[in-house]
């Protein structure tokens, strides 16, 4: 009887064994789970663009260009203006607003239109801020063409903000520097 007894008790033991071993290995593997669930959800939404790589040939983030990319409508022409640089040299400029499409100056069509019948106020705005960024600059930060652009694409962005995104980009129409 003392061997049945200790068969049964390592029959016992070895099903308690078994029983220990399964019943830690389910929480471990729902925690396992849990990890790479959480992981993948605050990870994935980073890792995501890198596996949606555009395979050889096509062209990249067509969609989200599609979707984030607005249209062109109306060329909004302004005045041209006089004005002096940081150095004392003048500056004779004309500017050329893009508008997005539907944004109608002065008609009040989207955000910066504020309802304004006249164009010339609606584009007050941005002949401020190009008196403002161009001002700030001599005659040598503009002589050359990588200055200029470097100020048209700093202009471009602080009339966008202005217009709260209504203007697309600007182009200058008349550039003349004495």
């Amino acid at each position: 009887m003392a061997r049945k007894s200790k068969a049964a008790d390592a029959d016992g033991a070895a099903v308690e064994g078994e029983k220990k071993g399964k019943g830690n290995l389910v929480p471990a593997l729902v925690i396992a789970a849990g990890l790479v669930g959480g992981g993948f959800l605050m990870g994935g939404r980073t890792a995501a663009p890198s596996a949606a790589a555009p395979a050889e040939g096509e062209a990249p983030r067509a969609a989200e260009e599609h979707e984030e990319e607005p249209v062109p409508g109306e060329v909004l022409t302004l005045d041209t203006m006089t004005l002096n640089l940081a150095d004392g040299s003048f500056l004779k400029v004309g500017l050329a607003l893009q508008l997005v499409e539907g944004v109608t100056p002065g008609g009040g069509g989207g955000h910066g239109g504020g309802g304004d019948a006249d164009p010339k106020a609606y584009a007050a705005q941005a002949l401020d801020e190009a008196i403002h960024v161009l001002g700030g600059h001599t005659f040598d930060d503009l002589l050359t063409p990588d200055g200029r652009e470097k100020v048209k694409k700093e202009l471009s962005e602080r009339i966008g903000e202005r217009y709260h995104g209504d203007v697309m980009a600007v182009y200058f129409t008349e550039f003349v520097m004495q």
